[in-house]
């Protein structure tokens, strides 16, 4: 099936699409769009664009500008982005991992979602089993989306266990004066060495 552009000609593949829309844009020599797709076939890197930030080849705003044309739609930078932690929890982790998807907005009744394929057919119903929303879907990145899902759904390595503040707490209620006289003398301690 042959993919086509905004009123372009069509192209075979994705790599041929968003290298067509790069040299149109003047990000990419057309000289060198045929040994940089050799180059990222011989490559460990899974994903083309992944391949063309991490080899320099392209800055990420233009890339997401590139994508942007490529899909038809807006192009979003989550990197940073502070997501509402409601909206991401509507959604499971695994879910969003494997379809590469992240709430991005609502405004009203509109859900604005930022995903690595918004052309990816099964996206609008796969949305649907968890909001009622009108979903709109803008492209981003699926490194960035993927990190970002990940930081609202992973254990951050600062946070000090409940349990252990509870504790503490229980402890300074039950015996109040015990435990200022014991912060006390270690304080004491402190300041006598």
């Amino acid at each position: 099936m042959a993919l086509t552009m905004k009123s372009e000609k069509s192209c075979i593949s994705f790599v041929d699409c968003l290298c067509d829309i790069l040299e149109k844009q003047n990000m990419l020599k057309k000289d060198d769009i045929e040994s940089l797709k050799q180059e990222f076939l011989k490559s460990s890197v899974p994903g083309f664009e992944d391949f063309l930030i991490e080899e320099g080849l392209i800055e990420k705003e233009d890339l997401l500008k590139a994508l942007g044309i490529f899909y038809t739609t807006q192009a979003i930078d989550v990197q940073g982005f502070f997501f509402d932690h409601h909206l991401v929890t509507m959604f499971p982790k695994d879910e969003m991992l494997r379809n590469m998807f992240i709430p991005y907005e609502r405004d009203g009744a509109v859900l604005f979602v930022v995903a690595a394929n918004p052309h990816n057919d099964d996206l609008p119903a796969i949305v649907g089993k968890y909001v009622s929303y009108d979903v709109v879907f803008f492209v981003g990145l699926a490194r960035d989306i993927k990190d970002a899902i990940e930081e609202y759904f992973d254990k951050p390595l600062y946070e000090v266990e409940p349990d252990i503040i509870d504790a503490e707490d229980a402890r300074r209620e039950e015996h109040p004066v015990e435990t200022m006289i014991d912060e006390l003398q270690a304080d004491e301690e402190t300041e006598g060495d």
